[in-house]
């Protein structure tokens, strides 16, 4: 193994991982509507409009009315984060703060704001709007100024749950499937393969993979044009899907109605559920440097909703040695270009850039040997990589100074 490259995926898989959910201190009565991590700090709401923080891994939460942050008072549904900027979506619209989150102004007021997105150089937010039909909101000056695109989805779908790109392409889940567009100001496709319309709720591209959780199973593709096929390896298929979330291409699903958290691990063609969870009914899950976190459905005559948290490094490791690694970086910390030699046998592949917390920053493809990534405005710090080719997964971390 080449050491300048990797820093490896160790331990072995045993069956005594499977035990080992543990109970974060937020619990209570009502149901998680978001977490999302950045860096070392994780946000959480619940459907009490009560919103939360935690700075060490979900061992303390600390409610942001008390550090003055003013969205505290409202329903949290998303979050995007990008340097000091990070943008909310909320009950009542769509606010932004300069300033790592200290003070929130409103940008745009909307009905409930369910997801963001950077497509294209813009920025992207789509709303669940009821009866009239969804609306996708894009802003070209980073989230100050807010328009609706001229291009709705049809008719029919009144929830945009979910947004992802996928091979230049954006893909939106909605409640009547899955559309997918090139030009928002040119209409929408919609794929097909999905039995019924189920309601699609999340989407996550993992390597050259999109999958998509809907009401009745996690279904995937390989090619935008081609049928989504339905994933039954290990799951039964029918499985309520709520949220999507990975690291160095290990997919974990979150699932309703008991069903819990399964894994995809990258080495594998197996779904394996996650077992020994509390509360099996997941509504959201999070990711940050060490911990798998999944926010649960909670009722108001049972104090059985909160957050657990699962160690990541006993789950997404192997019981073997690595595959060679048939790349090398050229210089470790990195600048303004992250550069990437290959091995002659690599005649094609994708090399993709990752926040810690799993959300992709950057993709390119690898062309005659080499592949180069631009890091620059990107803010200094710890990096996942992950190359695609010969139908392996390969993952590294970088620092960017």
């Amino acid at each position: 193994m080449k050491q300048i490259i990797l820093i490896p995926l160790l331990l072995s898989l045993n069956s005594s991982i499977y035990s080992q959910w543990v109970r974060t201190s937020y619990y209570g009565p009502f149901s998680i509507t978001l977490m999302s991590s950045y860096g070392d700090t994780i946000f959480l709401s619940n459907e009490n409009a009560n919103n939360y923080l935690s700075t060490d891994h979900g061992d303390h939460w600390t409610r942001l009315s008390s550090l003055g942050i003013n969205i505290d008072h409202m329903f949290l549904y998303s979050m995007w984060f990008s340097g000091n900027r990070i943008l909310a979506g909320t009950s009542e619209g769509i606010y932004l703060s300069e300033d790592k989150g200290q003070n929130f102004t409103l940008q745009n007021q909307a009905d409930r704001i369910s997801c963001f997105i950077n497509y294209q150089n813009k920025l992207m937010a789509g709303n669940i709007a009821g009866f009239g039909g969804p609306r996708l909101f894009v802003s070209s000056d980073q989230g100050m100024n807010w328009a609706i695109s001229g291009s709705g989805l049809p008719v029919d779908a009144y929830d945009i749950y979910c947004l992802e790109e996928y091979n230049g392409m954006l893909i939106a889940g909605t409640d009547y499937g899955v559309f997918y567009t090139d030009d928002i100001d040119s209409g929408w496709n919609e794929m097909t393969g999905i039995t019924g319309y189920p309601g699609v709720y999340a989407l996550l591209k993992v390597g050259n993979r999109l999958y998509c959780g809907t009401g009745r199973g996690l279904y995937y593709t390989d090619e935008i044009t081609a049928d989504l096929q339905l994933c039954e390896n290990g799951m039964a298929g029918d499985e309520y899907i709520t949220s999507l979330a990975q690291v160095n291409g290990h997919l974990f699903v979150g699932c309703h109605w008991g069903d819990g958290v399964f894994l995809l691990r990258n080495y594998e063609n197996n779904f394996v559920r996650l077992n020994s969870l509390l509360n099996p009914q997941v509504l959201r899950l999070c990711i940050d440097d060490e911990f798998v976190f999944a926010g649960t459905y909670g009722m108001e005559y049972l104090n059985e909703g909160g957050v657990f948290r699962h160690e990541l490094q006993p789950i997404v490791t192997i019981n073997e040695l690595n595959p060679p690694v048939p790349f090398r970086l050229l210089g470790n910390p990195v600048t303004d270009l992250l550069m990437v030699d290959f091995d002659e046998q690599v005649k094609e592949g994708i090399l993709t850039i990752y926040y810690p917390d799993g959300r992709e920053i950057r993709n390119c493809k690898i062309l005659n040997g080499s592949a180069e990534v631009n890091m620059r405005g990107l803010s200094s710090g710890l990096y996942l990589g992950q190359v695609f080719c010969n139908e392996k997964y390969y993952p590294f971390k970088f620092i960017k100074i």
